[in-house]
This record gives structure tokens, C-alpha cells and sequence, in this order.
């Protein structure tokens, strides 16, 4: 903290007077004049709105350039441009180097809270396990991701963010789960399904082309929109924003169902669970009840067939992979097996489970993955920072106005994150990052708010 504190802002000349900065402005347009003449010659047209879009990131990087990477999320696997690159891992890089290049300008950002800190020793033991690592190739394959998002929640959680600004990201994060939700459900409608071979129905997913999503990711995608969406139907006064609340959760809650994820199930019903305990029974939570209930009750039989096959299939096998997998924690307990190296670390103890479900299979729980691959410190360090996050949120519901809400949207998302995390793994996912990043932007916020002179030092640069 101190190395940022010592940094000092220095006076330069007027950019009018600055001759190399004029020959400088002079070659960027040159250089900016060939590559959009080049994109356009090769009909590179999503490079060339990014390019075009850049400009707008920079000025406004929370307004344009987080709410789109929030308007994005839900279609993360099917927004690709090239030969499989993400599109929204591009998005969200240029969103991070928008952000600290524009904070450290405007002094927008702070030092970051503790919890930070816990997820830069976590990354931190993550890339260091490359040095043990059982197959350090798929360890090197996942290191990008795991950086990216980690730089992206610092910089997110260092922002001093509006309310205003806040309020914006929400709902490009509700709007644009909303479209891709109502695109799923055209999708299922139309017999475009997420196929499954032990059902006969398929379960619904975003798909184009070749691209499809995992269901249950797209479920744990839906969990944090749903509640604020929640959130902001239950506080509503304008008849437009009651509608607009029930289409939002209507569509968003359908979606969920029709994934046909477990976990997501549990995690929907445990939002309106707590907001039941912490609101009452309003009139409004008992008519979304209600309509959830009767949702659930116009889904396909093979929903039904996936619950009643919980139990006797283990949970899709979880249960035997959970139990393979204290026998390798045993082995790996100290320094683990090295980052994404569970698959590797799971088939040394496969037959160990009560019923062989195969080689290479995922954790299906961010704990268990954790504690195999990075050993005891690692779990320490994440329980540490979950821990920090849980204990954020629950403050917030002290504060006053929307913070308080966001703050009941926030704390339930939370814990329906760590319930479907529990079952469904996803650790390195852009949503579970983007979750908790939201959480202590807005109780950095809140903490303003409530009395501005705590806020933290401003980082400066030279």
C-alpha cells in the first residue's frame, strides 16, 4: 500500500505545446487509418466496432465497458470470433485495461479489501503449482483464464463505483440474461436442445452452430441476474418496472428450469427462500412464488425424470466421484495436484469409487477441487475469501435505499453461488468472479455512502 501511496502525480506541459506528442497523435492516426482500412478490406466487422468502441471504453469504462461485459456473460460460449477465441475474454481483457488506465487518470481507484488479497495468494499458489503440477500442459492452458479474471475482479473491487454506475451494470447484467434466457426458451420450444442420451428430451441451452453450452454453467450463469431481478420487482413503483420485473423473473426462472440443472434448482429455490425470511411474506414474493410453482409445473416430463433419478444415479455420479476424491486428497493434501489438474489427480483413485464412473471426471464442487489441486492452503485461502465476501453482503442490508436492496439481491446470489458451486463446480467461470466482484463493489459503495471520509487512499501514478 505504501509503494501506492508514495506515487505522485507530476505537472507536464500543455499538449498544445508538446511537440512530440503532436507527432505522436499524428502517426496514431496514421497507424489507426491503416488497421480500420485493413478490417474493412478483410470484412473484419466485430474487430472494427471494438476498435470504433474503444474510444467510448475509455471514457466512460464502467458505463460501456463493464455493462456490455455484463450484458455478455450469459452468451460467454457462444459470443466467438475467430478460430474459438472468446469473445468476451477479449471484452473483459480490454474492460480491465479500461478501467485501471482510466481510474489511475481519475483517481477512481482504492486500495483493495483484504478479500483481494486472499484471491492474489490463491491465484498466486495456482500458478506456482505449475511447478508440481501432474500434467503441467493443462495447468499452462488454464493460467491465462485464471489471471485474466483475477485482474479484472482487482481492479472491479478497487473501482469507486457510483450509484448511479452501479445501478447501470445490474441491469445490463438482468437485460441481457433476460435476452439470452428468452432465446433459450424459443430454442427449446423449437425442439433445439442440449441432448442428453440417458433422456429422451434434451435440456435447454444456448447454442449456434457448432458452440453450445453446458447447462448446468448456463444455470449458475442465470443465479445472480435472477435475484436482482428479484430485488428490483420487489421494490418497484412505476408500473413499467413491476412489468418489467415479472417478465425478468418469469423468463430468467424459466430458463433455469429448463437447463434442468439440479443445482440451480436448489439455488432458485434458496433465493426466494431468504428473501421469504428476510422481507416477510409480501404479495408480491408469494405471486413470484406462485408463478415458479406454476412453472415448474408446466416442464417436461425428463425434468421431472432428472430429480427422480437423483438419488439412485448419485447425482449423476457425484456421489462416487466425491468419494474417489478423499482418497486423492489424501495424497495431494499439501500442495496439491497443481491448477486444473483434478481430471489427472481423480484417475489415479478412480476405482476407488463405490460404482466406476470413468477417467478424468470434474470435482462438481468447488471445495473438493480446490483441496485436491492446491492442497490445504489453497482451500484456506478461498474459504478465507468467500468467508470475507459472506460477511460484506450481510452488511449491506443495514444500509438505506437501493444499496439495502442490492445488498438482500447480493447476499442471496452469494449463497446460491456457493449452493450450486457445491454441486456443480465452476470456480474459474466468468460468473462466479463477476458475483463476487459485485459484492464488494457494492459494499465499497455503501461504506461511501454511509460516511465518506473512510473511504480508502486514492492510488496515484506519475
Amino acid at each position: 500500500m505504501s509503494v501506492f501511496r508514495a506515487i505522485t502525480l507530476t505537472p507536464s506541459a500543455p499538449l498544445e505545446q508538446s511537440r512530440a506528442f503532436r507527432i505522436f497523435g499524428v502517426c496514431v492516426l496514421l497507424g489507426s487509418a491503416v488497421l480500420l482500412g485493413r478490417l474493412i478490406a478483410l470484412e473484419q466487422w466485430l474487430a472494427l466496432a471494438a476498435i470504433c468502441a474503444l474510444p467510448l471504453a475509455l471514457q466512460w469504462p464502467i458505463e460501456i465497458a463493464l455493462g456490455a461485459y455484463a450484458f455478455l456473460i450469459p452468451f460467454e460460449y457462444i459470443f466467438i470470433i475467430g478460430q474459438g477465441r472468446s469473445g468476451l475474454t477479449l471484452l473483459g481483457v480490454a474492460t480491465t485495461a479500461a478501467m485501471f488506465a482510466t481510474g489511475i487518470i481519475r483517481k477512481r481507484l482504492s486500495w483493495p479489501p483484504r478479500a483481494a488479497l486472499y484471491w492474489a495468494a490463491f491465484l498466486f499458489l495456482a500458478v506456482l503449482s505449475l511447478l508440481w503440477a501432474i500434467k503441467p500442459a493443462d495447468a499452462v492452458g488454464m493460467i491465462p483464464t485464471a489471471v485474466f479474471l483475477f485482474l479484472l475482479y482487482f481492479v472491479g473491487v478497487s473501482w469507486n463505483i457510483s450509484e448511479k454506475q452501479f445501478a447501470l451494470v445490474t441491469r445490463c447484467l438482468v437485460a441481457g440474461s433476460v435476452l439470452a434466457s428468452l432465446f433459450l426458451i424459443y430454442q427449446y420450444l423449437n425442439g433445439v436442445t442440449y441432448r442428453n442420451s440417458m433422456l429422451a428430451i434434451g435440456r435447454g441451452s444456448l447454442m449456434m452452430g457448432d458452440y453450445r453450452e453446458n447447462p448446468n454453467a448456463f444455470g449458475a450463469e442465470l443465479l445472480l441476474p435472477f435475484s436482482l431481478a428479484l430485488a428490483e420487482f420487489m421494490s418497484a413503483r412505476r408500473a413499467l418496472h413491476v412489468l418489467w420485473g415479472v417478465i425478468a423473473t418469469a423468463a430468467l426462472g424459466g430458463a433455469a428450469f429448463l437447463t434442468m440443472s439440479r443445482g440451480a434448482l436448489l439455488a432458485i429455490i434458496l433465493i426466494v427462500v431468504v428473501f421469504m425470511f428476510r422481507t416477510g411474506l409480501k404479495r408480491r414474493l408469494l405471486g413470484v412464488a406462485v408463478a415458479l410453482l406454476a412453472i415448474l409445473a408446466m416442464m417436461p416430463a425428463s425434468f421431472f425424470y432428472r430429480l427422480q433419478i437423483a438419488m439412485s444415479t448419485g447425482g449423476a455420479g457425484r456421489l462416487e466421484i466425491w468419494h474417489a476424491t478423499f482418497f486423492a486428497f489424501q495424497k495431494y493434501w499439501l500442495i496439491g495436484a497443481g491448477l486444473n489438474n483434478f481430471p489427472a489427480a481423480y484417475s489415479e483413485f478412480a476405482g476407488y469409487a463405490p460404482s466406476f464412473v470413468g477417467y478424468g471426471r470434474g470435482a462438481h464442487n468447488i471445495f473438493l477441487e480446490a483441496a485436491v489441486e492446491f492442497g490445504v492452503f489453497g482451500l484456506v485461502l478461498m474459504c478465507a475469501a468467500l468467508g470475507y465476501h459472506l460477511r460484506a453482503v450481510r452488511k449491506l442490508r443495514q444500509s438505506i435505499g437501493m444499496i439495502s436492496n442490492w445488498g438482500l439481491a447480493l447476499e442471496c446470489a452469494a449463497w446460491a453461488t456457493l449452493i450450486d458451486g457445491f454441486f456443480e463446480g465452476g470456480a474459474w467461470h466468468k460468473s462466479f468472479w463477476f458475483t463476487w466482484m459485485l459484492c464488494l463493489m457494492a459494499a465499497g459503495l455503501s461504506r461511501r455512502t454511509q460516511n465518506p471520509s473512510t473511504a480508502s487512499v486514492p492510488l496515484r501514478v506519475e
